[in-house]
């Protein structure tokens, strides 16, 4: 076996979070949910708007124990488990009001430096075409 395809970094610590240590989480009840249209915004107002989202978090439970939905780091260890917890949280009203969409795409991105998940091995995917 060699392992796990994907990591989890501790957004406080910045150190490995082993199985049982930790978790994926947030608090869907702080999201706010989206503005209705209501005609178009001037983008400078778009740019100051805060970002209201619920934010997903990886912690070990000794530097901030998750609270609200949780996603142990032993089960979104492979990239099918993650797409899996990705499906899975589509069927939940909230997950708009969260950044889900930011933590996949942040796992994905060969050059980030972020804690969060991560690959193993990182993969410049190129910006070729899903799929490529």
């Amino acid at each position: 076996m060699t392992g796990p395809d994907l990591l989890a970094v501790c957004d406080v610590c910045l150190q490995l979070i082993d199985d049982g240590d930790g978790a994926v989480w947030c608090r869907p009840e702080t999201a706010t949910p989206e503005p209705p249209d209501e005609g178009q915004f001037l983008i400078e107002e778009l740019l100051a708007a805060p970002d209201t989202r619920a934010r997903w978090r990886v912690t070990h439970e000794e530097c901030a124990p998750g609270e609200g939905y949780r996603i142990a780091v032993e089960r979104i260890r492979t990239w099918p488990a993650y797409l899996h917890w990705t499906a899975h949280l589509m069927g939940k009203g909230w997950l708009a009001g969260t950044n889900w969409a930011d933590l996949i795409l942040d796992t994905l991105d060969p050059a980030s430096t972020q804690p969060g998940i991560r690959p193993r091995t990182a993969r410049d995917l190129g910006h070729r075409h899903v799929g490529d």
